[in-house]
This record gives structure tokens, sequence and C-alpha cells, in this order.
């Protein structure tokens, strides 16, 4: 759990009570409405809402192709693979403290042999000098050769998946707009990722330079599309979300002339987590405008606040502790422990929603876990109400987003999408969720949504071998 999860839930725990409680009991004739109901009703987007998102949702990406939007749509530089790409790839995956260097085998439409090793970041290279941390990845790398029983050719093709907020500016340059997840490393920010990498490389001695360089989201289309051609969008949905596709060079009107053919494919990292960034295209309840003002990035991704792992156990923690302090939940028990519990993440409306048991016994044995000694059949039952009530909007708005790409590219009729991440992995009822939600705003449409695994690692390998057969 980052930095930023703990902050958020345990100022989440203490707050949410004396924030809330004005305004949220609604008379209803001769009795007041309870909290919960208050809270589904509040939560829940009909089909002409998400049809009004959708519009707004497309008039953003038009935008965001062309110029500012809170739809970045950024240029990856970089189409699909064409299945035919053959060969030995690295690839490196930094996006948190644990570093990847990957060895990945691509044997033409399906994958080899896939060989990771795992390096781990200090804090003190995450706060030290930059010119240290790429050092230490370059040492890393030259570490992963020399391990290798079948060794891996110094010259092989490298793609980097670098998942921090960058402007990139060809496959293999990208300038670093700022730090996340605890990361502050000086001299960085501003500067040309690939360009620190292979100077490293230079200084270590190590005969690589880096081929490609994607983010997670990229690397997850890249991953799926490898073998199935008709992959034409990837979503990420976990702690974070963002998302990508593929678009016809002449859409993307913000390219310099000549930067890129009119009649080729690239991929657009959309960053749709900011979707609604200071515009009001979604309706936010009070929950939601706390968890916001409470984030260290208060006014900013507001659309990612709705729908990713590390924001919706926030939200159940706060209708959580509404209902507790109105007496209408665990009356009588002490549940603040769990409130302040920072070890507690979205896994916990995973596996309070997949109790199916008639006592939910299930439930009971996790409260127990997070420090809740004592509840009622009915806690249990509210409980796991309100994580439905928060994970179907997260879902239901997630999957409103993915029919409005798919829509744009005119592929309704046949498009597999993929997705990674905890959220829609672990979920028991999101992916279904999302389905039945894509056929209530398109009938007829056919769009597949899929699990695909380690783009961060194989999508990287992928990208490299997609720049190799393009020189």
């Amino acid at each position: 759990m980052n930095p930023e999860q703990k902050r958020l839930i345990t100022i989440l725990g203490i707050a949410a009570g004396a924030a809330l409680a004005v305004g949220l009991y609604f008379l209803l004739p001769g009795k007041k409405k309870s909290l919960l109901q208050h809270y589904k009703e509040a939560f829940s987007y009909s089909k002409d809402e998400l049809q009004t998102m959708i519009t707004n949702f497309h008039a953003e990406m038009k935008a965001g192709l062309a110029g500012p939007s809170t739809i970045k749509m950024i240029p990856s530089y970089t189409g699909k693979p064409t299945g035919k790409e053959a060969g030995i790839f690295l690839s490196l995956d930094l996006g948190g403290t644990n570093f990847r260097v990957i060895s990945q085998e691509l044997k033409g439409g399906f994958f080899g042999e896939f060989k990771p090793k795992k390096y781990l970041i200090s804090e003190s290279l995450m706060q030290g000098h930059g010119e240290e941390l790429f050092n230490f990845i370059a040492k890393c790398v030259q570490d992963f050769y020399q391990q290798q029983e079948k060794k891996v050719s110094g010259d092989a093709p490298l793609g980097f998946t670098f998942s921090f907020p960058v402007q990139q500016t060809s496959i293999n340059s990208g300038t670093l707009i700022q730090w996340t997840k605890g990361f502050t490393a000086p001299h960085v920010e501003g500067e040309d990722i690939v360009k620190l990498l292979n100077d490293s490389f230079k200084r270590e001695k190590i005969h690589v330079e880096v081929a490609a360089l994607v983010n997670d989201t990229v690397g997850t289309l890249l991953t799926k599309s490898y073998t199935d051609p008709e992959c034409e969008v990837g979503v990420i949905l976990g702690t974070g979300s963002n998302a990508c596709y593929v678009e016809k060079g002449r859409n993307i009107p913000k390219l310099k002339p000549g930067e890129w053919p009119a009649d080729k494919d690239m991929i657009i990292n959309m960053e749709w987590g900011a979707f609604s960034d200071n515009k009001e295209f979604l309706k936010f309840t009070d929950i939601d405008v706390l968890i916001d003002k409470m984030s260290v990035n208060k006014g900013k991704q507001r659309f990612e606040k709705l729908i990713s792992g590390m924001y919706l156990i926030a939200m159940v923690k706060a209708i959580i502790k509404e209902t507790w302090d109105a007496k209408e939940l665990f009356r009588g028990v002490d549940i603040s422990k769990f409130l302040n519990d920072n070890t507690v993440d979205s896994s916990f409306l995973s596996n309070i929603e997949s109790d199916k048991s008639g006592k939910l016994s299930k439930v009971e044995s996790i409260f127990k876990e997070v420090g809740i000694s004592y509840s009622t059949l009915a806690d249990r039952a509210a409980v796991k109400q309100i994580c439905h009530i928060v994970s179907e909007r997260g879902a239901r708005l997630s999957a409103a987003a993915v029919a409005a790409v798919v829509d744009h590219i005119g592929k309704l009729n046949g498009c597999t999408v993929a997705i990674d991440g905890s959220v829609f992995k672990h979920h028991p009822t999101w992916k279904h969720t999302m389905e039945r939600t894509i056929k209530e705003l398109y009938p007829t449409s056919n769009i597949r949504l899929v699990l695909s695994e380690d783009g961060s690692g194989i999508g990287a390998a992928v990208a490299a071998a997609i720049a190799v057969s393009s020189k």
C-alpha cells in the first residue's frame, strides 16, 4: 500500500463522520430514509445518465486528440503487433518499489519462454539522485545477463515499461512529468527517461539501448493483441485506472505534419482518470467530495476516484462510518480499529461480496480479522450491500467508458478489450456487471472483455519487437 492510500484511509476513518453528518437524512412520509437507502440511490447511475456520460466522453476524446482536454490522449508512437514478430526480447518494468528485468521469447503469434527477475528499489534510491537510480537499473540488467543459463545476447532489443506520468515524444523517448508512488529522485522530472537510462548503460559499459518506451496500459493492449488481432483497447482496473486504444494517424490532429502516416494505426494512451476534472460530466456524492478533498491531488483524477481500487475501500469505509455513527450498524460495537487500519484494501470488497452463505459466515470471519469482534446478520448483510453499492457504480462507469471507446473506433460489432488489474481480476461481479451494462447501452454489440495479465512485463518486449521490425 503506497503512502497516499495510507493517508487517505486514515483521514477518512477519522473525518468521514464529521464531514457528512449534516443533511444526509431525507424525509419520507412519516419516517426517515435510512443512510443505506440514501447511498443506494446516490450511487446509482441510470441508462440515460450513462448515455449522457458517453456523449461527454466522446467530446473529450475528440478534443484531446486535437489539444487540451480532461482526457489527455497521449500518442504512444507505436502501433499493434502483426503477430509475426519473433525472437528474444528484454523488458524492464519500473512502476513501484519492485523492479523487474524480463527475458521474453516471441514465437510468431504465441509466447515462448518467460524469464523474470525481481529487484528491490530501496527508499534511498527512490529519493536519492536520479543518476544513482538509473545506474542501479543498469546494474540489474547486467546482473540479469550474467545469471541466465541460456545466455541472452547483449544486443537483445529492450522495451522499458515506465509507469509514471510521461509526455512521450517518440517510440523511444519521453519526458517525466512528475514522480508519483513515493519516488522523489531529483534531476529526473522534465528529463528524457530513455536518455537517462541509456546514459547509465554507457557508464556501466553495458551494450544495450532502449528500443521502446511504454506504460502498463499500452503494454496490456500489446500483450493481448499479439495473439488476438481483434484486440483494439487496453484497460487497467486496479489500484488506479487508465485506458488506451488504436487510432488512425489521420484522426490525431495534434501530431505535427509528417510525424506519423495518416493511414497507419497508433495506440493512444488516454489517461482517462482525469475525465470530468473541473467539469460536471459526472455526479459526485458527498462521499466522493470528501475523498477528493482529503486526497493529495484534490480536484484531479475525479473519474479514477470513482472506479479504482485505491478509492473503493475509502468509499466503503466512509459509508460504514456514517451508518455506524447514525447507529444503523454495529450498535454498541467499537469498529474504530477497522476504520483506521491502513492495511485493508480493495480486496475487502471482493472477499465480502463473494460470500453466498445464508449466515454470511465468511463476512463474519473477515470482520473478526479486521478488528470487528461482534456483528449481527443484519450488520453483515448491510456491509455486503454497501460494498455492492460502491462496486456496482464503479463497474457501470468503467463499462460506459469502455463502450464509449469502442463506439468511437466503430468496433461495436466485434472487439476484444484487454483488461488487467486486481479489481477486474479478483472482484466476483465486476466483469459481469460491466458486460451487463455494455449490453444495456449497446444491445447488439459484441464487445469481449478478457483478462490480459502482466502487460507491464510482456508488453514492453512486444513493443521492442515492433520497434525493431519497423526500422
